[in-house]
């Protein structure tokens, strides 16, 4: 057996010794990052595993294609919407009209001007949002 020298507080000095302790804690870093690198590749894949399932709920929670009565049913509220947004319109062109040949001065006139056409703008506004829902399906 051979002896290393040691110092007086007991440790071992030699060079064998150095390198034994600096090839343990290389390995122990080592061991370290394989230890992290396997953790990451754990979590990479549990994420990936929650995305497949929540993809899954979505697909299976998403709507059945359209039939020809839902179908119909959006095409004809469209259509009602267009009517009543044609009807509004035209009432708000006539009730224009009519304020205007009543009007007594310029400013009457120009008001019943801007009337008429904020009549027409909100006429066009609600068509627009009831087509909005009647293709969403919520009429």
């Amino acid at each position: 057996m051979h002896a290393y020298p040691t110092s007086p507080g007991g440790t071992c000095t030699s060079e064998v010794t150095r390198i034994t302790l600096s090839y343990s804690i290389s390995c122990c870093f080592i061991e370290m990052k394989k230890r992290r690198k396997e953790k990451e590749r754990r979590e990479r894949e549990r994420e990936m595993e929650e995305e497949r399932r929540d993809q899954g709920r979505e697909s299976a929670a998403a709507a059945p294609p359209p039939t020809l009565m839902s179908q119909m049913k959006k095409g004809g509220l469209s259509m009602a919407a267009s009517i009543k947004q044609g009807w509004q319109y035209t009432k708000a062109f006539f009730t224009g009209q009519v304020m205007k040949l009543k009007a007594k001065n310029e400013k009457e006139m120009s008001e019943a001007n801007l009337q008429a056409t904020k009549m027409q703008v909100e006429a066009a506004d609600e068509a627009e949002q009831r087509k909005k829902l009647a293709a969403a399906g919520n009429m």
